[in-house]
């Protein structure tokens, strides 16, 4: 079923250390060493007077053209009678010098090798989703395959540990082990935590850890340790970190979405309609400042919600604000699967010739669209044999044929995506069964509890 979250990793933006400023930043970013303690021999700024480095050990050439560029230069020079070398400062006649450590040159260089690692992948993660065919696996794979990420240890900073653990995270999240992702962004959420000061800065690293923890969580059916993580997001805003408006937007649309997608996978749909109308009014609130995926995510999962509780009428506009919407790109996943969703709403809603016209219009979408899934295929196929039936035990003999198919499609890694958006095996076998969805929803719950209690 779908968490309400999100499909795709969340993660930060992350740019890499550009040479203009670079080094002023990195005995405190870099090294997390304070500038002021830093013990520096010659302090000199280019740009605003202040240019604090501890400085040691060997240092990079700059040549003769960059001196004379009018702007600054640097050069390595080596003190008469031996010694430590120095870069030397030159700047229109005054020249001032200072020791540089070629560490801070190497953790540069790694951090910004792992910054173009972590870019590339999220990159693909954000233009593709989730892997769904072997060529996308491969894709994932070529990135991943590097020497850099065989040891946590080639990774020099803190830093660069969090790209590391995000790499990771992200990649498994990509190709659908949560198992291994959870572990992953646990390390990744304990490293954060433990260099509180350094992260408070950017508090969207924290934001995001804890949102994707609590995404993996809800997947990974660790019902349990959601209001532990849920608790540490609601917290942020009375922290001492600084907030805007954007992460208060976040904020909002991460705290809430969990909360209704908890419920929805839950079985708690009496405490998921209460969330309706704050939502709703969030919605209204930061309208345009939202992105259209997360508004969509919002009412596909309040559609859901009305569905579980048999309101047809509020099911069909929550999902057709989505389908409506000209502002998403419809070659997106949540698209198709709202479609695909449409379709179950109006059966169940007893529109026949709705379903007729929706079917069709749902087969030319996919026609067109690079991306179908047996999923899909499946699916419509069952719909049009299903309208074809008067018959009711053929019908119910149709939907136990499905149900069967269903569930070796979801074991399918390429598949198994589609099966976050909607518990479509539970609306399967209650129409055979002939119990509401949301009581089958309520009573797996039941049998999942009970499962875990007796251990």
């Amino acid at each position: 079923m779908n968490t309400g979250i999100h499909t795709r990793y969340r993660a930060t933006q992350c740019e890499p250390f550009s040479w203009r400023g670079t080094i002023a930043l990195l005995a405190s970013l870099v090294l997390g060493t304070n500038a002021a303690s830093a013990g520096v021999e010659y302090i000199y700024d280019f740009e605003s007077g202040s240019f604090p480095l501890n400085c040691q050990g060997d240092c990079p050439t700059v040549t003769t053209e960059i001196s004379r560029s009018g702007k600054y230069g640097m050069k390595s020079v080596t003190p008469a009678g031996g010694g430590k070398k120095r870069t030397e400062a030159v700047t229109k006649g005054n020249a001032k010098f200072m020791e540089f450590d070629r560490q801070l040159i190497d953790k540069l260089k790694n951090y910004t090798e792992f910054w173009n690692i972590t870019s590339r992948l999220m990159l693909l993660l954000n233009q593709k989703g989730k892997v769904r065919d072997t060529q996308e696996m491969e894709n994932f794979k070529t990135i991943i395959d590097n020497t850099l990420l065989n040891n946590e240890e080639n990774a020099l900073s803190y830093e660069t540990r969090y790209l590391y653990f995000q790499i990771y995270s992200a990649y498994y999240f990509g190709t659908g082990d949560y198992k291994k992702s959870y572990d992953f962004i646990r390390k990744h959420l304990e490293l954060i935590e433990d260099h509180s000061e350094v992260f408070k800065e950017e508090p969207n690293k924290y934001f995001s850890a804890l949102s994707n923890i609590i995404y993996l969580c809800t997947q990974l059916q660790k019902y349990n340790e959601i209001p532990r993580y849920l608790g540490k997001l609601k917290s942020i805003s009375t922290s001492n970190i600084k907030m805007n408006e954007d992460l208060a937007i976040k904020l909002f649309s991460s705290t809430y979405s969990a909360e209704l997608a908890l419920y929805m996978q839950t079985g708690e749909f009496e405490k998921a309609i209460v969330l309706v109308d704050v939502i709703n009014e969030g919605l209204k609130k930061y309208e345009g400042k939202i992105s259209k995926i997360r508004e969509s995510y919002f009412r596909f999962t309040i559609a859901q919600v009305y569905f579980a509780t048999g309101d047809f009428s509020q099911a069909i506009k929550w999902i057709n604000q989505l389908l409506n919407d000209q502002d998403i790109d419809d070659s997106q996943d949540i698209h198709c699967m709202a479609r695909i969703f449409n379709l179950i709403i109006h059966l169940e809603a007893g529109n026949d010739e709705l379903v007729s016209y929706t079917i069709r219009s749902t087969q030319r979408y996919l026609d067109k669209r690079n991306r179908i899934y047996k999923f899909e295929s499946v699916f419509l196929l069952f719909v049009n044999k299903l309208l074809k039936s008067t018959d009711a035990n053929e019908r119910k003999e149709s939907f136990k044929a499905l149900r069967k198919e269903l569930v070796v499609i979801s074991k399918d890694p390429f598949e198994k995506s589609a099966f976050e958006y909607f518990d479509f095996v539970s609306w399967v076998e209650g129409k055979y069964l002939a119990v509401p969805f949301r009581e089958m929803v309520k009573n797996k719950m039941k049998q999942k509890s009970l499962k875990a209690i007796e251990g």
